[in-house]
């Protein structure tokens, strides 16, 4: 009921207004895309303009790249050219230098070459000489310390034979006396072993006699259960 008052009270707009209306925003839009068709004129104009003032540019940057292009590479041409008898120049002197340096060089080589000849040769013979005098010496001492030193082997060697005599002495006496000490020790082990052997076999015949009683006793006393 409330929705239906509600609606009931609402203010109905006249056709006239709604006519009226209808018609200014069909004017306003006409004016909006009249504007927009303007803007879009004005806009290739200026594209157009700023397509021309590039295309100048472009052209008359070219132009100028192509100079100095040019102008570069005739100064290259020039510079190459210039360096080119430089460096021929250059070469030609250091080939005189290389050569003049080579030359004195050799000399200076083959007069060092016969000094050092003649150097090697001096010391050579001193060198050969001082060997054979230290050769000699060295001669002399060998056969001093060699006579000395038989001397003193043969003497060692006597002391040696002599010592191992004596202690060959000593050693034939100390293994006699051991020797003798063992059979001693030996033979009576050999009584000890033989007094408890003949122990050990009177028990074991003692036993042997007594088991074998026992054993007839036994037999008796199977027999008589046997017999009852």
């Amino acid at each position: 009921m409330a929705d239906t008052e509600q609606t009931g009270t609402r203010p109905i707009a006249a056709p006239d207004d709604m006519h009226w209306g209808i018609g200014y925003l069909r004017e306003d839009i006409q004016d909006l895309r009249a504007e927009a068709r303007e803007t879009r004129s004005e806009l290739k104009a200026e594209i157009v303009g700023t397509r021309e003032t590039a295309e100048a540019r472009d052209a008359s940057l070219r132009e100028s790249m192509e100079a100095g292009n040019t102008a570069l590479r005739r100064s290259i041409e020039a510079g190459d050219a210039a360096l080119q008898q430089k460096i021929e120049a250059t070469d030609l002197n250091l080939q005189r230098k290389i050569e003049e340096t080579d030359a004195s060089l050799r000399q200076k080589i083959e007069e060092t070459d016969l000094n050092l000849q003649r150097k090697i040769e001096a010391t050579d013979a001193s060198l050969r000489q001082k060997i054979e005098e230290t050769d000699l010496n060295l001669q002399r001492k060998i056969e001093a310390t060699d006579a000395s030193l038989r001397q003193k082997i043969e003497e060692t060697d006597l002391n040696l034979q002599r010592k191992i005599e004596a202690t060959d002495a000593s050693l034939r006496q100390k293994i006699e006396a051991t020797d003798a000490a063992l059979r001693q020790e030996i033979a009576t082990l050999r009584e000890t072993m033989d007094t408890r052997f003949e122990a050990l076999q009177q028990r074991i015949d003692s036993r042997f006699r007594l088991t074998m009683v026992a054993m007839l006793g036994m037999m008796g006393f199977m027999g008589a259960l046997i017999k009852l």
